[in-house]
């Protein structure tokens, strides 16, 4: 069976970003899903660079 994180973030704050950051690294088999929105306000900038640094996890990126 596949399991999946789906991340929402309704806005830019360091304070969510960096437990999102702790989260990603514990040991899981877990699928982490980045929902792309275009949004301008700087978060999707930071989940993207998020998501670069976790290089033993599947993510995906899902462009709307």
């Amino acid at each position: 069976m596949q399991y999946y994180n789906i991340i929402t973030i309704t806005y830019n704050s360091k304070k969510y970003i960096s437990a999102l950051d702790q989260s990603m690294q514990l040991p899981s088999n877990w699928t982490w899903i980045i929902w792309d929105n275009d949004s301008k306000d700087g978060t999707q900038e930071q989940l993207k660079l998020l998501s670069k640094k976790i290089k033993d996890r599947s993510i995906l990126v899902l462009k709307i």
